[in-house]
């Protein structure tokens, strides 16, 4: 035990909160995880419409580099699997949408973030393709789409992650399956 303190030496800024209040190990373990799933949910809702996140992310995905990266992974197996019709679940700034636009492919790109929708826009028009954008929750997908819409449906990145609950990622991941 540390006593209130993080190992780095720091005191916690719950730690004054946890010695007033008395609590034991399970209790205090239990407080720090509540508050803990608080910030998280802060950290989530800040996450959308952020002027500075859209802006930094073409530094963090750096679409050449990414190309690069997976070497013809994604077209590869697109193709292997005869799949023409794909769901980008996260669109983001575009990448990979307009990556399989330029290649031929039937993609229908999804994000809620209006300002990662508009970025992609730009990128769009800067590569001459034109998206086909919805603003779907994943956990109602089937109410929009009927089963099969698809060949294929992905969702790169750590989007999934913005479901915080386990029946949210299990109804979004049937969902993908089901459209």
């Amino acid at each position: 035990s540390c006593s209130g303190k993080f190992c780095c030496g720091k005191t916690s800024p719950n730690s004054d909160v946890i010695r007033h209040l008395g609590l034991g190990y399970k209790d205090r373990n239990l407080f720090i995880s509540l508050n803990f799933n608080t910030l998280i949910m802060d950290i989530h809702k800040e996450n959308y419409n952020s002027k500075v996140l859209v802006e930094m992310w073409a530094d963090f995905i750096n679409w050449e580099k990414r190309r690069l990266g997976e070497d013809g992974f994604l077209l590869n197996t697109l193709k292997k699997f005869h799949c023409q019709k794909i769901f980008d679940a996260c669109l983001g700034d575009g990448a990979d949408s307009i990556h399989l636009l330029k290649n031929g492919f039937n993609v229908t790109s999804n994000d809620l973030d209006n300002l990662f929708i508009q970025k992609a826009k730009e990128n769009a028009n800067k590569h001459n393709v034109t998206l086909n954008i919805t603003k779907y929750d994943w956990r109602d997908l089937d109410k929009h789409f009927e089963n099969k819409s698809f060949d294929a449906v992905f969702c790169l990145g750590n989007s999934l992650t913005y479901l915080f609950e386990k029946k949210d990622q299990l109804k979004t991941l049937k969902n993908f399956l089901k459209i």
